[in-house]
């Protein structure tokens, strides 16, 4: 079943076409990779869907109903959350209360306090982040900052969780310990949607990878056949990189 799905999807400032007519469709269940170089619009594609952004043309479906321009709190409301490439804490509460508040606000109804805080802790620990219910975001390294970004999305208990190079940073351990992560969510039901530079990462997790170039959709293929194409290759590594590996293949 399709739950998620854009038609047309376009942003324009001013006179830049950030995105332009995106059409795509994510069945439940999936794990859909995103990929692109920098500017290629991956993120302002997720802002439009998350509400975040309103967009200039085109429509955003999910499980059937038009959410197009609602607002990130109507979005959050209906399954879906969202990571922050940048990441994005309550600053002067400690990581239990950060995922306390965003579990205040599932999708299934708000909870007494005490639950909020005991499940915080549940989160917390499946991310890593166990042994640091106590820190304040200034007292957490940047890679602890971004499973707090996964833990605070997670509360929100989605249908779809998009993650926004969530893995950017991590050593070899952290990223393989993300990847089980990534996985064993998907096998509980939750539909993800990953942007990631990282290619070891999104070809490990991905059922299927979208690449976007320019604002536009450059393809859409298994991990195989995107890591084997020649317009991926030339749009991440250059011409010159390419004409090597046509050589490389005969």
């Amino acid at each position: 079943m399709t739950l998620l799905a854009t038609h047309g999807l376009t942003r324009r400032f001013g006179g830049l076409v950030a995105l332009s007519n995106v059409s795509v469709a994510v069945e439940e269940g999936e794990i859909l990779g995103v990929i692109g170089p920098n500017g290629a619009g991956k993120t302002t594609f997720i802002n439009l869907i998350t509400g975040h952004l309103e967009p200039t043309a085109g429509t955003v479906s999910f499980d059937g109903r038009d959410i197009t321009g609602r607002k990130p709190w109507d979005i959050a409301h209906v399954g879906i959350a969202r990571t922050f490439q940048i990441v994005k804490p309550f600053r002067g509460m400690t990581a239990r209360e950060n995922v306390a508040v965003s579990f205040m606000f599932a999708r299934d109804g708000r909870r007494p306090v005490a639950d909020c805080i005991s499940q915080a802790e549940q989160i917390l620990e499946r991310v890593g982040l166990r042994a640091k219910t106590q820190a304040v975001p200034n007292e957490l390294s940047v890679a602890d900052l971004k499973r707090l970004e996964l833990a605070k999305a997670l509360a929100m208990r989605p249908r779809l969780l998009f993650l926004d190079e969530v893995m950017g940073g991590l050593r070899s351990q952290e990223m393989d310990e993300s990847i089980a992560l990534i996985k064993s969510l998907s096998k509980e039901g939750v539909t993800i949607v990953a942007i990631e530079h990282v290619m070891k990462a999104i070809m490990a997790i991905s059922t299927s990878v979208l690449v976007m170039h320019e604002g536009k959709v450059l393809m859409r293929g298994s991990p195989d056949e995107v890591s084997r194409d020649e317009r991926v290759i030339k749009a991440y590594f250059g011409e010159k990189f390419a004409k090597r590996m046509r050589r490389a293949r005969g």
